[in-house]
């Protein structure tokens, strides 16, 4: 079994809408955030020396399987979502 980035990045994006939309309704949820944090920070480790990111990863090891960076656009809403809503880079 094998994890792929598309789920990781849609997964990240998915929980950051439904953080934005309970701050919106006046709840606080650290805890989702701390996790968009957390995914953010891993995948940049991820990073591939050409800028993209790898398609897949093999479950409990995140080992790469594929290479193949061309999913990367697939980060590209979560990232920005995420620095819409904490204010980093």
């Amino acid at each position: 079994p094998d994890f792929y980035l598309r789920a990781l990045a849609e997964g990240g994006a998915y929980m950051l809408r439904a953080f934005e939309g309970e701050q919106g309704r006046g709840f606080e949820h650290p805890h989702w955030l701390a996790w968009c944090t957390d995914l953010a920070d891993w995948l940049l480790t991820q990073e591939l020396p050409g800028g993209g990111f790898p398609r897949s990863w093999r479950d409990h090891t995140a080992e790469v399987v594929l290479e193949d960076s061309r999913s990367s656009n697939a980060v590209v809403p979560f990232f920005v979502r995420l620095t819409r809503v904490t204010g980093e880079q």
